[in-house]
């Protein structure tokens, strides 16, 4: 019996709500949110937005994302 790791692959601006479950060997795409609650059962494409038990795509982000730092702090507590 052969026993092999398989791992969770999470590219870069990606928004995980709570309690989100990803399961073993997912990859979520560039840009992609999974809504609070959702288990992750397949790979998410790029920029989706996917929600649900299974998740499933319900949503679209625009492929133009751009965040700026002005300098300045906000502390929200």
């Amino acid at each position: 019996m052969s026993a092999y790791k398989m791992s969770v692959e999470i590219d870069d601006r990606v928004w995980l709500g709570s309690n989100v479950i990803v399961l073993p060997g997912v990859h979520i795409g560039e840009g992609a949110v999974c809504c609070a609650g959702c288990v992750v059962t397949k790979n998410v494409e790029p920029y989706a937005v996917v929600a649900g038990i299974p998740a499933k795509k319900v949503g679209e982000r625009p492929k133009v994302l751009k965040y700026e730092f002005d300098g300045k702090s906000c502390r929200l507590y």
